[in-house]
């Protein structure tokens, strides 16, 4: 396999194996302020999941590579 997808969220995938990984998605949403409400979180968020994910990709079962 070249691309095996997991699924989205869930700790339980790193015992099994399966490193987190940062998707995007698009959406068009017609409310403005419901736009602009959700635009301004998801820049949080997008801060919040990276710190996440670096935390879960040093709990990974794989040897780590020294550039």
């Amino acid at each position: 396999l070249t691309r095996f997808e997991a699924g989205a969220q869930g700790e339980h995938k790193l015992s099994r194996g399966l490193t987190p990984e940062i998707t995007l998605s698009a959406h068009w949403l017609a409310h403005r302020e419901f736009h602009d409400a959700i635009g301004r979180y998801t820049i949080e968020e997008s801060s919040q999941l990276a710190e996440y994910t670096r935390v879960l990709q040093a709990h990974t079962p794989f040897r780590k590579h020294n550039p």
